[in-house]
């Protein structure tokens, strides 16, 4: 059916409309503020995770596919110093009919030596964000949107990501390193980079706060939406 108003989630998707002659506007999803941790219960939770009171927690939330980039991560991360006490975790589940690229997957954080722990799949990731230090999600293609990524930066996370699709709008220099798409090499450096600097690391997560505030806030984007709605209407 064809409809009297289309609402993109991104920029990206805009440029792909199912019908290109109707009228259209950007709204991005709403995204909310995880609920802060006490941090004597970050520091319980963190550890029953595997992650020690000095390790610095790489996050990645994304459901088991291939072009999410899982396999960049778990590359980038062959190539970190044996010595960096950096530990990465991977939440989310596998695809029906992907069983492989899920064993692949298992097989390749049973080499890491106890560095990459597969979480499969979880109802709470808004307290994963908060346990974390860095999110890294290097997608192999673009993001319709990227709501893990905006829900990491509502988390205050710098992010590690591939500048592409919808993720591409929502992060800058000033929150993100960008690296292009299947680059671990890129992708190990940046984590190395933000690893040891907790200084860089709380200026990056506040940026990416604010500034996903501004695109993501659910108030700022209930008002879009009854704008539009409105607009329709009286149309």
């Amino acid at each position: 059916m064809r409809p009297d108003f289309t609402v993109f989630n991104s920029r990206f998707t805009q440029a792909r409309p199912a019908f290109p002659d109707v009228p259209g506007q950007v709204i991005h999803c709403a995204v909310a503020q995880p609920p802060a941790i006490d941090p004597g219960v970050r520091r319980s939770l963190r550890a029953s995770l595997g992650a020690a009171g000095d390790d610095i927690v790489v996050l990645m939330a994304a459901r088991l596919e291939r072009w999410k980039g899982h396999d960049v991560l778990l590359e980038a991360a062959s190539r970190l110093p044996e010595g960096a006490r950096i530990r990465i975790w991977i939440a989310g589940a596998g695809q029906p009919g992907d069983s492989r690229y899920q064993r692949d997957l298992t097989a390749g954080a049973q080499r890491s030596g106890g560095r990459v722990s597969l979480l499969g799949d979880r109802d709470d990731v808004p307290t994963l964000m908060r346990l974390a230090d860095i999110y890294c999600q290097p997608n192999l293609k673009g993001e319709p949107f990227g709501i893990a990524i905006a829900e990491a930066m509502r988390a205050s996370l710098p992010c590690v990501v591939s500048a592409a699709g919808g993720a591409g709008e929502l992060l800058d220099d000033s929150c993100a390193v960008i690296t292009a798409a299947g680059d671990a090499a890129a992708v190990a450096d940046a984590l190395q980079h933000l690893a040891p600097d907790s200084g860089l690391r709380a200026r990056m997560g506040a940026a990416g706060e604010a500034r996903a505030a501004r695109l993501t806030d659910p108030a700022g984007r209930l008002q879009e939406l009854a704008g539009v709605l409105s607009c329709v209407h009286r149309s």
